[in-house]
């Protein structure tokens, strides 16, 4: 279980549409919804921040390696 404020790393896998994609965070599948100005690509590697533990949100600290901050929710 993720616990708020907990930072983590997950890659994304698949987008289902424009908004919505698989991420794998240790090797489990997530979906997640992106509402945030980035543009998600397949394989781009991030960082986030837990922001709700149930139901889950995360907060995109950055692309992995550390390209800045954008502190935004998906």
């Amino acid at each position: 279980m993720l616990n708020r404020g907990q930072q983590i790393q997950a890659k994304l896998i698949e987008a289902i549409d424009k908004d919505h994609w698989i991420v794998s965070f240790e090797g489990q599948l997530l979906q997640v919804t992106n509402s945030t100005p980035l543009e998600f690509k397949k394989n781009l590697v991030l960082n986030l921040k837990v922001i709700q533990g149930n139901p889950l949100r995360l907060s995109v600290l950055s692309e992995a390696p550390n390209k800045g901050r954008f502190e935004k929710l998906i």
